[in-house]
């Protein structure tokens, strides 16, 4: 285990922040922390590099106790790499220089190839004597990758690794970041407020809400099994429903619309999304009435329609404790 955080509790004055946070992250796996703002996320993070200390509980590191009621180590002491929100790059320093920057003391010719071999690794080469302004939102990105790549930490951080980047390169640059990460054979944690971001990236994913790990799960459990209608709400469109005296989380896509369906629901507002439709339905079930939004084809003409039949798939849907 790479990271244990084990009753963490963070007060600020009288403020209390974090209740009781317990996170364990392994060799090798990408976590993303994530949650509404003010949710206390970034707090973690910064827990976890040493920019604060928790009022009760500890921290663990490569199995050493790092952060306690009796240990601290700074953040230069725990081989933590840390990727800022705006890259934190020298406006006055070329590409090269940027990444050479934080390379413990060595001879020119070993600092030199350590640079080089973080240029290929992040996709760099040919930009060396570029300087931050000459960059895309995510060149600047990968230079402060391969910056911190360079000091050889076992664990990188990222707060809001993303928020800076086009939405359009958004996905590609995930996917280019996800590859360097996995092919240096490092552990990552990734703090955001993207959902989306979240599931397509991750190992685990701890979802906090009012200082609490309300769950802490792998993407598939969380998406499909939400402990809470706060945690499926935030991962995804969402229905509720109860039967049995059993509360159900129903994704849209566990709504099969068909014209022998059991459920006879009025159609309220229609969304047109291109590869599909998506489309809120009013029914009655079990004398409750209910506000559902399922998916149909997109092909599916609804202007002559105000009524659809459809079927709920029980058997994918996990009832909420």
């Amino acid at each position: 285990m790479i990271l244990n955080l084990k009753n963490i509790k963070k007060n600020f004055g009288k403020t209390e922040v974090l209740k009781d946070v317990n996170i364990e992250l392994n060799e090798g796996e990408i976590l993303t922390i994530l949650g509404a703002s003010g949710s206390g996320k970034s707090t973690i993070l910064n827990l976890i590099a040493g920019f604060e200390e928790p009022s009760s509980g500890s921290i663990s590191l490569y199995g050493k106790t790092v952060s306690s009621r009796d240990v601290f180590e700074e953040p230069h002491e725990r081989n933590i790499g840390f990727v800022f929100q705006n890259y934190a790059l020298f406006p006055h320093l070329n590409v090269f220089k940027n990444i050479a920057f934080g390379i413990s003391k060595k001879d020119i010719n070993r600092k030199n190839a350590i640079v080089e071999k973080m240029m290929k690794l992040t996709g760099l080469e040919g930009l060396q004597k570029r300087f931050p302004h000459e960059l895309s939102g995510g060149q600047q990105q990968r230079v402060a990758l391969a910056r911190t790549l360079a000091t050889s930490p076992k664990l990188i951080l990222f707060d809001e690794a993303f928020s800076n980047v086009d939405a359009i390169l958004k996905s590609k640059i995930e996917s280019e970041l996800v590859s360097i990460i996995n092919d240096s054979g490092l552990s990552a944690i990734f703090v955001t407020h993207d959902s989306k971001e979240a599931l397509s990236i991750s190992d685990k994913i701890a979802y906090i809400e009012k200082g609490r790990v309300s769950q802490f799960s792998t993407p598939s459990k969380i998406y499909n099994e939400p402990c809470s209608k706060s945690v499926g709400n935030f991962f995804g469109k969402a229905n509720f429903i109860e039967k049995d005296g059993k509360t159900y989380c129903i994704r849209p896509e566990e709504c099969v619309v068909k014209d022998d369906g059991k459920i006879k629901a009025n159609i309220g507002h229609s969304l047109y999304l291109g590869e599909r439709q998506e489309v809120e339905l009013f029914f009655d079930y079990e004398d409750k009435e209910y506000k559902f939004t399922v998916f149909v084809d997109k092909n599916l003409d609804l202007n002559d329609k105000d009524s659809l039949n459809f079927d709920i798939i029980w058997e994918n849907s996990i009832h909420m404790e």
